[in-house]
């Protein structure tokens, strides 16, 4: 493993990173020009990132390439149309939201066009800005992204072979054999599919990066499962044919080029999507791998357990992804938002500081190399009213520098859509119901404190129940359980205004020593007090469903 690899602070943004917050990078307002990009790429650099991966496109380029065709190639100030197949067909959009979200989608289309007249293509000036800062400029590839997949032929986001030959389509495969999940992608299985994402990684490398991550995490149904030897062959020959390539650019610049991958944490899935990652390695293709959840943070990723599959042969990056679960939350009264606004999918990691702390802890202590961020600090959310957290970045590349520090943790929890008909994400530990007399244990890596002033809380999301109130006990490495709690709707850090939780939901909050906690894995159980009884409909009167499980490293 090159040791260059090693101890980085890495920020992967996606190809609408530059776009999704113009009033940050260019609040003087006008044509957006290069200076977004510039502006931008300056906070990461201040903030202490070494290493910025850059994601260029879909299933089309969305840089102005000069020999492929490019997603905004067609595009026309302020078509508001030029979009509506994809999000009413693929996205399912009508209506009045239809009609706004076309209006805001013109608005962000019109800021690549001002780039592009402006003669600035940003991929390249992305390296530019980079290297400016002092920060590595790299790729990272999407392997086969299906956001306009539900409609082949019409979707402005769809390549050519998607639109135009049905015979190389792959249809997501649904894991209910009584459901269908009609989401097509390029189907890799395919000669001319490999061809076509051969050609475009040709055309990125022809810019001045230094490494490429392929992103098999959006998404890494590549062929039909269960795929066959002659298949998995045939992928393994394309990563060869890869990384000739990015051996090429080493060659002609004189400087390492590194080439890995980022995919599920279902490794045997993969392997059954046709995607041999053992034998990758094994050959030598890869530099590195990371291996994720497809959006939601993994607080539970087995580094320790990659570590020791893959030895020195890669090194193993811990990736903190875009938000801490899927479990929502709202604003409080006092965020400035109107209680419409106030309801929220998830806690963006961008403004949540401590959870990026608690992650990034949990991964250094099963040994990961690096850390990466995916899409932090490139909002969704306008007009927050509290800053991104650039503050935690300079604090994840060490043991040493998160020791001590408050930070929180948190659990995976269930989404609907489309991670369950592929299986893509690790297991989610909630939702979850508890029987009266009856505990629930789950395994969380976890950085030992060293006590003094430093408390440990866990606070338990329950899903309120009209007139019961659950009685709970928590404990950590099987110490005595904590019965005393606090009933709250405050969540123990605010993820920036959002800082309570949902309605319908009620929370209780537990106390005990921080020197519980151990270097490493630890598990953690709650229970349900409630007396199991001989009626069950006493029973399930008493049985609650947790929601969501923070702990927090708090000062007294």
């Amino acid at each position: 493993m090159d040791t260059a690899l090693r101890g980085r602070i890495m920020v992967n943004g996606d190809c609408g990173s530059f776009f999704y917050n113009p009033e940050l990078w260019q609040p003087e307002g006008g044509r957006y020009s290069r200076k977004a990009i510039h502006r931008l790429i300056h906070s990461l650099g201040v903030a202490g990132v070494d290493t910025f991966l850059i994601n260029p496109n879909g299933q089309l380029p969305c840089y102005p390439s000069k020999r492929m065709r490019y997603q905004y190639q067609d595009y026309r100030r302020d078509d508001r149309d030029y979009a509506r197949v994809h999000w009413r067909d693929c996205e399912g959009w009508s209506g009045e939201a239809l009609e706004e979200l076309l209006t805001r989608q013109a608005a962000t289309n019109n800021l690549y066009l001002d780039l592009i007249e402006e003669g600035t293509d940003w991929l390249a000036e992305t390296a530019v800005a980079c290297r400016e800062e002092g920060i590595s400029p790299w790729i990272s590839v999407r392997m086969n992204d299906s956001h306009g997949g539900r409609s082949p032929e019409k979707s402005y986001m769809n390549n050519d072979l998607l639109r135009n030959r049905p015979d190389l389509r792959l249809d997501k495969p649904c894991i209910n054999p009584d459901q269908k999940f009609h989401r097509y992608s390029l189907d890799y299985s395919k000669p001319e599919c490999r061809a076509y994402m051969l050609e475009m990684i040709e055309d990125m490398l022809t810019y001045d990066f230094e490494g490429m991550e392929l992103d098999f995490g959006r998404d890494p149904v590549i062929a039909a499962p269960i795929a066959s030897d002659t298949v998995r062959d045939q992928i393994c020959a394309w990563m060869r044919d890869i990384r000739a390539r990015t051996n090429a650019k080493a060659a002609e610049t004189g400087k390492p080029f590194y080439l890995g991958l980022k995919a599920s944490c279902n490794i045997g899935l993969l392997y059954d999507f046709g995607l041999d990652v053992d034998r990758c390695v094994e050959e030598g293709i890869f530099d590195f791998v990371s291996f994720s959840n497809y959006y939601q943070t993994c607080w539970e990723a087995p580094i320790d357990e990659q570590k020791r599959r893959y030895g020195d042969k890669v090194a193993v990056f811990g990736y903190i992804e875009g938000t801490v679960n899927w479990y929502s939350v709202q604003a409080g009264e006092n965020s400035g938002r109107g209680k419409d606004q106030r309801t929220k999918r998830g806690r963006e990691m961008t403004y949540s500081g401590e959870m990026i702390l608690g992650n990034a802890a949990g991964k250094h202590v099963l040994g990961a190399d690096s850390i990466v961020f995916f899409n932090n600090f490139f909002s969704f959310d306008k007009n927050s009213h509290t800053p991104a957290a650039h503050w935690a970045i300079q604090e994840v590349g060490s043991l040493e520098k998160l020791r001590g520090q408050p930070k929180a943790y948190s659990l995976n929890t269930a989404f609907f859509y489309p991670l369950g008909t592929v299986a893509l994400e690790r297991p989610a530990a909630l939702p979850e119901f508890i029987w009266p007399s009856a505990s629930r244990t789950w395994r969380l890596p976890m950085m030992a404190e060293p006590g003094g002033d430093l408390v440990l809380r866990i606070q338990a999301a329950v899903e309120r129940k009209a007139g019961v109130t659950p009685r709970l006990a928590v404990t950590i490495n099987h110490h005595w359980p904590q019965a005393e709690c606090v009933c709250t709707n405050k969540l123990l850090f605010p993820a920036g205004d959002y800082d309570e939780l949902l309605e319908g939901h009620m929370g209780f909050t537990f106390t005990l020593p921080a020197g519980l906690i151990q270097e490493g894995w630890n598990e953690i159980t709650v229970f349900n007090l409630a007396s199991e009884s001989a009626e069950r409909e006493e029973n399930e009167k008493n049985t609650f469903r947790l929601m969501n499980l923070d702990l927090a490293i708090q000062r007294r």
